[in-house]
């Protein structure tokens, strides 16, 4: 765990002592860069059509209501919080 904190503190450090030696022309070229990518998303966005969810009749939702219920959802939570704990050893 200490050596974890440590690791992050020193990435931390180091990215942000990247950031203040950068040069202007790196920070233009990064701003271009992402300035293309937006611009190419944004003609590619209107080509995305997204598929209408399916419903379920309202029937078929009660039964899954009772099967994927509150107490199976918990049920798959403790097995999930036990297999945590003993796989920690």
């Amino acid at each position: 765990m200490p050596l974890k904190i440590v690791y992050l503190l020193v990435r931390r450090v180091l990215g942000r002592a990247v950031l203040v030696l950068r040069t202007d022309l790196a920070k233009d070229a990064e701003l271009l860069v992402l300035r293309h990518e937006n611009a190419v998303l944004r003609r590619h966005a209107s080509r995305v059509r997204y598929e209408p969810a399916r419903h379920l009749p309202r029937h078929r939702r009660a039964l899954h209501d009772v099967i994927a219920g509150t107490a199976v959802i918990y049920s798959w939570d403790a097995r999930a919080a036990r297999l945590r704990f003993l796989s920690r050893g």
